[in-house]
C-alpha cells in the first residue's frame, strides 16, 4: 500500500488500486527486470525468480541494481564481510 512501484516503473507496468491500498502487475510483458520497484519497495514485497523459479530476495536485487530515487525509506542490511 505504499505505491512506491508504481511511482518508479519505467514501464507503468504497475495498476494502482487507492480503495483497497493495493498495487497489480498489470503488465508483465512490459516488465524490462530493471529492479526500481523492488529497490523502492519498503515493505519487500516484491521480487525476481530465477530460470528454476527460485525467489532471489530484495537485498540481494538491491545490491545489483540501480536506485532510481537515490534513497530508500527502509535501509538495507550492511554487507558481509568476505561478500561482494
Amino acid at each position: 500500500g505504499v505505491f512506491s512501484c508504481w511511482e518508479v516503473c519505467p514501464e507503468a507496468c504497475f495498476e494502482k488500486h487507492e480503495e483497497t491500498r493495493r498495487v497489480e502487475l498489470a503488465h508483465e510483458e512490459r516488465c524490462i527486470r530493471c529492479g526500481a520497484c523492488i529497490v523502492q519497495c519498503p515493505k519487500d514485497a516484491l521480487s525476481f525468480q530465477d530460470a528454476e523459479g527460485v525467489r532471489i530476495e530484495p537485498d540481494e536485487i538491491r545490491r545489483f541494481k540501480l536506485n532510481l530515487l537515490g534513497r530508500r525509506s527502509v535501509p538495507s542490511e550492511p554487507p558481509v564481510a568476505g561478500e561482494p
